[in-house]
Formats: C-alpha cells, sequence, structure tokens
C-alpha cells in the first residue's frame, strides 16, 4: 500500500487539494481512506495469504515461539507515560501468549497428543524472557519522574506480570506434565467426566479473560 501511494505520490496530492477543509483535514482524511483499503485488500486476499501460510508453516510443525519484546522502546524510557504504556501494551502480550498456552493445553488433552503438550511446555521458556524483559523495563524508569499514579501503576504492572509467568509455570509443570502421564498410560473418562472437564476448562478460560480484560492492564487505577 506504501508503494502504490509514493508511485501514485503526485495524483494523489492533487486529488487531496481538491476536498474541502484544512491540511489536516485532508491528511486524516487520507489516513483514514488508506487504512479502509488496505481493509478491503487484505479481507479480498486472506484465502490466497492463508494458503501460503499453510505453506510456511505447514500444520503440526514444532515453530520455537519467539518472545522478543515489541513494544519496549528504551527512547520512552525518560517519558514515563509512553514506557508505562509500552509496558500496558507488553502485559497485554504475555497475557495473550499465556492463554494461548491453556489453549494448547486443552488441544493437547482433546485430541490425545503428547508431542502438542511437549511444544506447550516450550512456550513457557519464551514467557519467562518475556517476564523478565519487562521487569528490567519497569525497573528502569527513574522514581523521581514519576508521581505517585504512575508508581501505583508500575507496581500493578509487576504484579499482574508476576502472576502471569506463575500462570504459566503451572500450565507447564503441572497441567501439561498431567496429560503426557496420562496419556502414556490413558484411562478412559465417562461421558459425565468429559463433560465436567471441559466446563472447568471453558470456566478457567473465561475467568482468565476477565482477568486480562477487566485486570491492571486496562482498569489502570481502578
Amino acid at each position: 500500500g506504501i508503494i502504490v501511494c509514493l508511485l501514485a505520490f503526485a495524483p494523489l496530492l492533487r486529488l487531496l487539494g481538491g476536498t474541502p477543509g484544512s491540511l489536516m483535514r485532508e491528511a486524516a482524511d487520507f489516513h483514514t481512506g488508506f487504512n479502509l483499503v488496505l481493509a478491503l485488500a487484505g479481507t479480498a486476499l486472506a484465502p490466497l495469504l492463508g494458503r501460503l501460510m499453510l505453506r510456511v508453516f505447514p500444520a503440526g510443525a514444532a515453530v520455537e515461539p519467539r518472545s522478543v519484546s515489541t513494544h519496549l522502546d528504551p527512547q520512552a524510557l525518560a517519558s514515563p507515560v509512553f514506557a508505562l504504556a509500552n509496558a500496558s501494551r507488553e502485559t497485554l502480550r504475555l497475557a495473550d501468549a499465556v492463554k494461548a498456552m491453556l489453549e494448547g493445553c486443552w488441544r493437547a488433552t482433546m485430541e490425545q497428543n503428547a508431542a502438542l503438550a511437549r511444544q506447550v511446555q516450550l512456550q513457557d521458556d519464551g514467557i519467562d524472557e518475556l517476564h523478565t524483559q519487562l521487569k528490567h523495563y519497569l525497573s528502569q524508569i527513574a522514581p523521581d519522574a514519576m508521581n505517585p499514579r504512575d508508581q501505583q501503576l508500575q507496581f500493578r504492572l509487576l504484579n499482574f506480570a508476576g502472576q502471569l509467568e506463575s500462570v504459566a509455570d503451572i500450565i507447564d509443570k503441572h497441567l501439561c506434565d498431567h496429560v503426557i502421564k496420562y496419556l502414556a498410560q490413558p484411562a478412559p473418562l465417562s461421558a459425565a467426566d468429559q463433560s465436567d472437564l471441559a466446563e472447568l476448562y471453558h470456566k478457567v478460560l473465561h475467568r482468565f479473560e476477565m482477568a486480562a480484560a477487566r485486570g491492571v492492564v486496562f482498569t489502570n487505577q481502578d
């Protein structure tokens, strides 16, 4: 999309120049139109992109999880507001990774797939690394640059991230271990027990999603 706009730069300028409003209005109109066109193009090309991704990453392939932080910009540390916003987004990313572990462990249970359970266990190393990076980033924010409200948010993010890391450890060392041991000597469950287990899983997943949506990241000062 950017390449096309650069190639058609002069015609775009003439087109925008003929629209009503100030230069800021023209920029806003262009930005909105650009996003809409890309969204429509992405939707139209989704089947093609999906097939391409399945070729690049075949189903069942063991892919090492990458935990390199994406939001922890060191340049933002000079401003606590921006640094804490970055840390909040990274904490949300951490929550998504832990949720993926929980869902993967459940799939391994339903599919009776010990290899998948071991792959889920490997993801815990990436979550540990991300948690360490997040703690280090938050500790680099100068205390004298933060007001009491910022310091409270910093503490809550550290606490929430620590709890997420603990949840990942439980999935790794307990849930996945139980799945692997069970599949080594399987004992078929009754239909009622299977139903209870599924109900428990969905309740836990729902509670986890509520914690991520209403927890430290979004409620901020509540």
